[in-house]
């Protein structure tokens, strides 16, 4: 685990590496483990990229496992291929961002969100809000009032640019 952690995102920006679970059998304090499972969480926006990684981490078991004189085993548990959303629809919030005297980036979401199950049916973008020390999706994230405002207020000029596309201009014919 310390390999992985040590090699997966310091070599790559894009790369969202996460054990976020271990279970050790039986369990106890003072005994060598039985069996020990962990989860992995692995993203990155190349789905080439990313199949690279997980045979890194499958080659990383197994060369542990055969150190440690023990077998491995590894089951995928959720496959959901690396997401782009249209550069239209990317581009449309940037605009609604400076419509709103409101300075943007472009940055790459490993998280989960909605927006990914919603963007496999419709155009889809996000808007994000910066948080206290960069810290999100943990206990410790904050947003300022004035950030979520302004998010906010870059979602309604974007939906309002949005229904221009959508909603004819001129007389309704008869």
């Amino acid at each position: 685990m310390a390999d992985l952690y040590r090699t997966i995102m310091p070599a790559d920006p894009d790369a969202r590496f996460t054990i976020g679970r271990i279970e050790t059998r039986p369990g106890s304090v003072n005994a060598i483990p039985e069996r020990v499972r962990f989860t992995v969480d692995l993203r990155h926006p190349d789905a080439a990229v990313l199949d690279a990684l997980a045979q890194r981490i499958r080659s990383v078991c197994e060369e542990a496992s055969a150190q440690a004189g023990c077998t491995w085993s590894m089951q995928r548990l959720v496959d959901m291929p690396p997401t782009a959303f249209p550069v239209a629809m990317v581009e449309r919030v940037e605009a609604s961002a400076r419509r709103a005297g409101l300075a943007s980036r472009r940055i790459v979401s490993g998280a989960f969100h909605d927006a990914l199950h919603l963007a496999r049916c419709a155009p889809t973008a996000m808007i994000f809000c910066p948080c206290r020390e960069g810290i999100s999706h943990n206990e410790a994230e904050h947003v300022e009032p004035r950030f979520v405002l302004a998010g906010a207020q870059v979602l309604l000029e974007a939906a309002l640019s949005l229904i221009e596309i959508v909603t004819p201009v001129g007389p309704t014919p008869a």
